[in-house]
């Protein structure tokens, strides 16, 4: 395995790291809620806590792994900034903020460490190294957010998928009647809008999901091992139907006739006919 450029750093620079710590924690906390535009509000209670650990904790862990590349401290880390990562997707916030915010850590940490080399007299090679060592060092914990954060999302989009799946099998099997109420709770779930009339569009499981990618706007479609079902919101809408007729010309598919959401079961009855 290569060799980190920390790995490479004097116990001098673990010192100057430990002395400049708390000076470059504040600095770095004032600049991410003055600079990125995503964290602009109090660092205060469990979001202020997080973001003043982690930035904390990178630091402590960095002076750890000079001393010590095997340290315990390093896994720690990890779970921390992967959690950060993960919370990016709980908060609805793109993983873009956070990224720039360990950008910015890095810049204002070695910032703090060139003007402090300098007083300390810390050599320049061994200056040098540091430099090498800060953003060799943000990037790994930038690579451990983007995995929580792609991890959080592929769950998400598991769950949402699973909701929707759900709601298409209520609607198609006639399971949710006329209950106006019951309808719109399970398609908030399902982060659908209810629309004025559905229409059902079905086609065998054997061409899978890439059929999905060609649906009208608005659609949502799930699958089982016999058969996909697409439910088509407004479908007497003449662009959506020329894109629909287009998109699908060359598809086995059937599509049913247009319905109220509630008559949605009767759409895919006649959709499974002309399929």
């Amino acid at each position: 395995m290569a060799e980190k450029p920390w790995e490479r750093l004097s116990e001098a620079s673990a010192l100057l790291m430990e002395q400049e710590r708390s000076a470059i924690t504040e600095d770095i906390l004032v600049a991410i809620a003055r600079e990125i535009p995503a964290y602009t509000r109090p660092l205060e209670g469990a979001f202020g806590e997080a973001v003043r650990g982690g930035v904390d904790q990178a630091l402590i862990q960095l002076v750890a792994m000079v001393r010590d590349p095997e340290t315990s401290l390093r896994e720690e880390g990890r779970r921390i900034y992967f959690g950060l990562g993960r919370g990016e997707v709980e908060t609805g916030r793109s993983i873009g903020a956070l990224l720039a915010a360990y950008r910015m850590g890095a810049q204002i940490a070695w910032r703090h460490l060139a003007e402090a080399s300098l007083a300390s007299e810390l050599d320049q090679r061994e200056s040098n190294l540091l430099a090498e060592a800060i953003f060799a060092y943000i990037d790994e914990l930038s690579a451990e957010s983007a995995e929580g954060y792609a991890q959080a999302q592929a769950e998400r989009a598991g769950e949402l998928d699973a909701r929707r799946s759900e709601l298409i099998d209520l609607l198609t099997r006639g399971r949710i009647g006329a209950d106006a109420r019951a309808l719109a709770e399970a398609a908030a779930s399902a982060s659908w809008s209810v629309p004025r009339e559905v229409a059902v569009l079905t086609w065998h499981a054997e061409l899978g999901r890439a059929p999905v990618g060609r649906l009208p706007q608005g659609s949502i479609a799930s699958g089982d091992a016999d058969i996909y079902s697409a439910l088509i919101p407004e479908p007497h809408d003449s662009a959506r139907r020329e894109q629909l007729v287009r998109a699908f010309a060359h598809i086995p598919s059937g599509l049913g006739s247009a319905a109220a959401p509630h008559m949605t079961f009767r759409s895919y009855a006649h959709s499974r006919a002309m399929l």
